[in-house]
């Protein structure tokens, strides 16, 4: 699924943006502080039980509180990876940059944000939850969290390959979504 706004007017492009994310991704706000001249695109790709969302916007706030956050949502564990731009990542413990290369952990379930002061780009593996935890337990307590050197950086550099290769179908046959 590849959406952006280019098509929309204008007026309606923040609008239309919070939409499209809430409906095919995660239900959020978005705040802008220019949306006269906002753009964004994403890009989705389903893969088995898990899915890359590649994100390219003009700077913006992607909030989550308690009226966004549903029963259904908590079923995602969110491994994102900023490829261009920063990040600040906002979680009821603090807040912590997500640079250029840095790996990020949000659940879901979970309240949070993201701002981005600048345009900036990120991809993200949205692996179910219960998934996750069964092989990583200690991912119940990642949220809002940057992962360190050496697994960040490892991690990113992984995420954005595999995510390219999925992309254009690159020799990923019927079974391999379920060795992420």
């Amino acid at each position: 699924i590849f959406w952006s706004t280019n098509s929309v007017p204008p007026v309606d492009r923040v609008s239309c943006w919070c939409a499209e994310l809430s409906r095919l991704v995660l239900r959020v706000r978005v705040e802008v502080v220019r949306p006269e001249v906002f753009r964004g695109e994403f890009r989705l790709r389903r893969f088995g039980p898990t899915a890359f969302l590649a994100v390219r916007s003009e700077a913006q706030r992607i909030l989550r509180g308690p009226a966004e956050i549903g029963r259904q949502d908590g079923a995602w564990q969110f491994v994102s990876t900023m490829i261009e731009g920063e990040g600040l990542l906002h979680h009821p413990s603090g807040t912590e940059t997500v640079p250029p290369g840095g790996v990020s952990c949000v659940d879901g379930d979970q309240p949070g944000q993201l701002e981005g002061a600048g345009p900036f780009s990120y991809v993200s593996v949205a692996v179910l939850r219960r998934d996750m935890l069964a092989i990583l337990p200690a991912a119940a307590h990642a949220h809002g969290r940057v992962l360190p050197a050496p697994a960040g950086p490892a991690l990113s550099s992984f995420m954005t390959v595999l995510e390219q290769a999925v992309d254009r179908g690159d020799g990923i046959g019927i079974g391999d979504e379920n060795r992420l």
